[in-house]
C-alpha cells in the first residue's frame, strides 16, 4: 500500500506448509484470510497463485492444482511452477499442467531463468500465458516474435536476475532489447525478502539504468493489467486508475 500497489497476485507453494499436518485446503484458507484482512486494512486488491515445486513429484504437485480448482475465482486465480528449472524442465510436469488446463486455470510459469529458451517455448506450449523471468528469450529472436504475437507477458525481476547470475551485469540485462522488440513486459520483485528489494526499488533501478520515462513505466503497468488473471471489468477499472495517476504526473 505504501508503494501505491493497486492489485497483487501473491505466489506461494502450499505443499511447503503441510509438513506439520495441515492440508492444502487449510493452508490456502489461511493465506486467503490473511490477504482479505490486508485488503480490508490497506485497500490493495489481492489474489493468490498456487505454486507447484519442480523438485516435488507429480503426487505432490497434483493436489496443488486440485486445491487451486477448489478455490478458483474465490481468491485463487492461477497456478505456477517454481524451483530448479535447470534440472527439472517444464515437460516433466505435463500431467500437472494438463490438469490445470482441464480446469481452465491460467498458468504463469517460471522459465528462461537458467539460460534455456526452449523451456520458455515448452512452457507456452503447455499453456502458460505469463513467463516468470524469461531472460533466455534473448537467445531466440523467433520465439520473441511468437511471444509478441501471442501477447505473452514477461515478468521481469532485475535485482533477482543479477543476484542469481541469470545475467552477468546490468549492461547485459535485456529489458530494453525486449521492449524494443514489442514484448509485453512487467516489473516485479521476485522474492522481496530474499532479494532485499521493493517494487519501488526495481522501478528506480531501471529508471537509473536506462533513463526511462513515465510513459514507459505506464506501458508496463498496462501490460501487467492486461496479463492479470482477473475479469475484463476489473482490468478496465485498474487501467483507468493507472491512466489517471500518470496524468497527474505530467
Amino acid at each position: 500500500a505504501q508503494e501505491n500497489v493497486l492489485y497483487i497476485e501473491v505466489r506461494f507453494a502450499p505443499t511447503l506448509s503441510t509438513r506439520k499436518g495441515l492440508s492444502h485446503i487449510e493452508v490456502v484458507e489461511a493465506v486467503l484470510k490473511g490477504l482479505k484482512k490486508g485488503e480490508e486494512a490497506f485497500g490493495v486488491k489481492s489474489n493468490a497463485l498456487l505454486c507447484g515445486m519442480r523438485h516435488h513429484t507429480a503426487a505432490q504437485n497434483i493436489p496443488v492444482v486440485q486445491t487451486a480448482n477448489h478455490f478458483f475465482k474465490k481468491g485463487v486465480v492461477g497456478v505456477d511452477l517454481a524451483g530448479d528449472e535447470l534440472h527439472y524442465p517444464p515437460e516433466l510436469f505435463t500431467e500437472m499442467l494438463s490438469l490445470a488446463k482441464d480446469y481452465a486455470i491460467p498458468l504463469t510459469l517460471h522459465a528462461g531463468e537458467c539460460g534455456c529458451a526452449q523451456n520458455v517455448r515448452t512452457s507456452i506450449e503447455l499453456g502458460a500465458k505469463r513467463i516468470g523471468h524469461g531472460i533466455a528469450l534473448e537467445n531466440d529472436p523467433e520465439l520473441i516474435q511468437e511471444c509478441v504475437a501471442q501477447k505473452i507477458l514477461i515478468e521481469m525481476c532485475p535485482t533477482s536476475n543479477l543476484q542469481t547470475k541469470t545475467v552477468a551485469s546490468k549492461e547485459a540485462y535485456p529489458f530494453m532489447k525486449f521492449l524494443a522488440a514489442g514484448l509485453h513486459l512487467c516489473i516485479n520483485t521476485d522474492n522481496r525478502t530474499v532479494s532485499g528489494t521493493t517494487l519501488t526499488d526495481e522501478y528506480l533501478q531501471l529508471a537509473n539504468w536506462y533513463a526511462l520515462s513515465f510513459e514507459t513505466f505506464e506501458a508496463t503497468n498496462h501490460y501487467a493489467i492486461d496479463g492479470a488473471f482477473i475479469t475484463e471489468a476489473e482490468k478496465e477499472k485498474l487501467h483507468e486508475k493507472i491512466r489517471v495517476a500518470y496524468q497527474a504526473l505530467v
